[in-house]
């Protein structure tokens, strides 16, 4: 810019131009027009601070409704279908039941490839699913409307439960549904119990999808309860029993078998139908010192159903009830019903609940964000101190912090955003920017104190002077922030929470502070004032002295004044 400035001649007269006389004369306007303002509520102090808690009290009771989760969800151009068949079923109907699978969700317009995992974990009766859409920009629907037309089109499917989700956000993460409720305890049946009811409840309350119990169904066992008493009479032990009983059922793996190489196992165990039915396994010889005995003599055998894998969590048993949201619906918002409902139903002794997923990491991200909230407050409080060389006037810069608080919630709650994670940054990035406004007003007047001029005057004076470099800055940041918060590129639902909070707040903090922190900086100005008047009257009045009674100085001497 130096090497196209022009020297100017002296006596020289340079005509404005006409876009430049329009912007000075509106901005003078608008100068003029905020010192009339400015000046009328210095005269209605208590008026504009009562108008002022009044607006912000109205403006948080009016956000009241505004929802909370942990993530907004993003639109990445594919979900996941898990599909899970009953345990008998083989694998080859598992692989049926993904091909039908594929061909629904193949037909929806949108839907471009489709991979599928056919016996999942080893087992045979689960299939997981990647559907690949186009692009976002290339669809009129939202992932959200897919995804619940892809939950009503496999619907149709017979025998088989289906759950769709986002894919997570680091590939191999795992499963992190938004609700998962885990309950430990001692009784398997107890907590089968007690994981149908959380279901169930689950289930009335708005928003939830896909909801599901992971247990692990029971699976017939061949049980066998040794009497230990005739067995030690036999001069067996239990473990001598249950030894044996291995060998026949289990078997032995006495060598291997080598072809090329390949090894296989080569186990020695009695044949399928002798150890399969439980009255041959009764009739089972059984050595003893005392001779050959039937297993029927020391045990008790019988088919049960036993568990087929017992899931521990901090060393007792749990099962997990899941649940994902359905369109519209907010994590914090059925979490806060989920806790209500579970809380007005006291398990039974020994049992326990405890919640994970997004559930567990959107608490830990409310107790963090409220330590970063107080701990911002402290720095920007201690900053300001220093530079000021004053705890009152960092006191009267921060009270605009409340006020961008307002504008945030509101602009969230007009636009239908929820009050997510990147909203949050979006508030701790406001109680930087909003008291810049504060600064420059406190500063200016503080200038004009110095000067010699009322507290009221220097504040009048001081206002229509920053009032520009005020405005600038905030609508510099705010139409800095228009682009990303119209933004509906990739990852544009997590940035367009934050620039709306930003945009909200940086508004009502820059119109709410030139008007209400004047009147706080006035107020705490002449707190000071009369303070100081008292303190000097109580220092400097005369007060009565009088000397010791003593017989050099009877009582009725003269009583001697100090000033």
């Amino acid at each position: 810019s130096a090497r196209l400035a022009k020297a100017r001649r002296p006596g020289e007269v340079k005509k404005e131009a006409k876009v430049a006389r329009a912007l000075r004369e509106a901005f003078e306007a608008t100068e003029r027009g905020y010192e009339r303002i400015l000046r009328t509520v210095l005269k209605h102090k208590w008026i504009s601070f009562g108008a002022a808690i009044a607006v912000t009290v109205v403006s948080f009771a009016a956000t009241s409704g505004l929802r909370s989760e942990f993530l907004s969800v993003e639109d990445r151009s594919q979900f996941i279908v898990d599909l899970q068949l009953p345990d008998s079923a083989s694998l080859d109907l598992t692989a049926q039941r993904s091909a039908e699978a594929e061909k629904l969700l193949r037909a929806m317009p949108e839907v471009k490839d489709v991979y599928a995992i056919v016996g999942l974990n080893g087992e045979a009766n689960k299939v997981k699913m990647r559907a690949l859409t186009v692009p976002k920009k290339a669809r009129k629907r939202g992932i959200l409307p897919l995804k619940d037309a892809a939950r009503g089109a496999l619907s149709r499917l017979p025998g088989t439960k289906v759950s769709i989700s986002d894919p997570p956000a680091i590939e191999g993460l795992g499963d992190f549904f938004p609700i998962m409720v885990r309950i430990t305890g001692p009784d398997l049946k107890v907590l089968n119990e007690q994981g149908k009811w959380i279901a169930e409840t689950l289930r009335q309350i708005p928003g939830t999808v896909d909801i599901k119990i992971e247990s692990n169904p029971p699976k017939p066992e061949l049980a066998i309860a040794v009497d230990r008493t005739r067995a030690a009479d036999l001069g067996l032990s239990a473990g001598q029993i249950a030894t044996q009983l291995r060998l026949a059922i289990d078997g032995e793996v006495p060598a291997k078998l080598r072809e090329g190489k390949d090894e296989t196992d080569i186990r020695v165990r009695l044949s399928e139908r002798d150890r399969k039915d439980p009255d041959r396994v009764r009739g089972m010889d059984h050595f003893s010192p005392r001779g050959a005995r039937q297993v029927a003599d020391v045990a008790q055998v019988s088919l049960q159903d036993g568990p087929s894998v017992i899931e521990h969590e901090n060393r007792e048993r749990q099962i997990a009830v899941f649940s994902q949201l359905g369109t519209g619906a907010a994590l914090g918002e059925v979490a806060q019903k989920l806790k209500a409902a579970v809380a007005r139903h006291p398990l039974p002794a020994g049992y326990s609940v405890i919640y994970d997923g997004q559930m567990k990491t959107f608490n830990e991200q409310n107790e963090a964000f409220s330590a970063a909230f107080g701990l911002a407050f402290v720095f920007i409080f201690m900053v300001l101190a220093s530079q000021f060389e004053s705890l009152k006037h960092p006191f009267t810069i921060m009270v605009s912090l409340p006020l961008a608080l307002v504008g945030a919630r509101l602009a969230l709650l007009l636009t239908g955003k929820n009050q997510s994670l990147g909203a949050m940054i979006g508030i701790i990035l406001l109680m930087g920017l909003v008291t810049k406004n504060a600064i420059l007003l406190v500063d200016g007047a503080l200038q004009n104190i110095r000067d010699g001029h009322s507290v009221d005057e220097a504040l009048a004076l001081a206002g229509p002077r920053r009032l520009r470099p005020i405005l600038m800055t905030s609508f510099a940041m705010a139409i800095g922030m228009v682009p990303t918060a119209l933004g509906t590129g990739t990852g544009s639902e997590f940035r367009s929470p934050m620039a709306i909070a930003v945009i909200g707040g940086v508004i009502t903090s820059t119109a709410l502070t030139l008007l209400v922190v004047p009147v706080i900086f006035a107020g705490v100005e002449r707190m000071r004032i009369a303070s100081v008047s008292a303190f000097l009257s109580n220092l400097f009045r005369r007060r009565p002295a009088t000397r010791s009674l003593t017989p050099e100085h009877p009582a009725t001497d003269a009583v001697v004044e100090v000033s």
